[in-house]
């Protein structure tokens, strides 16, 4: 059970963890739909009334790469998490809309840890993850891109795998985020296949984006 409540904390600190004090309005729709994932999949949580925020880089718990404390916080945005069981995987997608310069800030941030850091470590009270961070494979899209792949295991007597894909892509000053995560299993590779339907409709369907 220790090794389970730390892998959840690993998994929300790096794709949605909100800051203490935060504030922020809602982006208008979400990106993705249960249609949009293979079956078995049900919504779990929605972030339209608070910060999605990116959450690799917002904290103190992770250590081991500098790049990554240089992301900033997004001044509006919108998340949706679906899950496929209790350990996942889960798949989230967010908009995360920035002040001038933000996003750019953040994309570089992710770029320079996928290219020069080899691990994040994130500790807490009751643990630690160690992830191995490498890229993930993936077709170009025509937008500014960083795919990263996370692996790593929470320490003590029990171990427990956790891996999560993240696709980031920057359109101006949305940072849209298409993420895998799982607990104890392997995951479907679902986070490259909806990184372009999610840029499609941020253009399409969001303000500004």
């Amino acid at each position: 059970m220790r090794s389970l409540i730390v892998a959840a904390a690993a998994v929300a600190t790096l794709f949605g963890a909100t800051p203490a004090g935060a504030v922020a309005r809602p982006a208008d729709r979400a990106l993705i739909t249960q249609r949009d994932l293979p079956p078995g999949y049900r919504q779990v949580d929605s972030g339209n009334d608070t910060v999605a925020s990116l959450g690799i880089g917002t904290g103190k718990a992770l250590r081991g790469c500098p790049a990554l404390s240089m992301s900033r916080q997004p001044v509006r945005s919108t998340s949706a998490v679906y899950a496929k069981g209790p350990t996942g995987p889960y798949v989230a997608a967010l908009a995360l809309r920035y002040a001038p310069g933000g996003a750019a800030a953040t994309i570089e941030a992710l770029d320079a840890a996928r290219r020069h850091c080899h691990f994040v470590t994130y500790r807490s009270q009751v643990g630690a993850v160690r992830f191995g961070i490498t890229t993930l494979p993936m077709r170009p899209l025509r937008a500014r891109t960083v795919p990263i792949h996370l692996s790593g295991r929470t320490s003590g007597m029990v171990r427990v795998s956790v891996e999560a894909d993240l696709v980031a892509v920057r359109r101006g000053d949305f940072v849209l985020v298409s993420a895998e995560f799982a607990i104890g299993r392997r995951l479907d590779g679902i986070a490259p296949r909806i990184a372009p339907l999610t840029l499609a409709r941020c253009a399409r369907q969001i303000r500004g984006c």
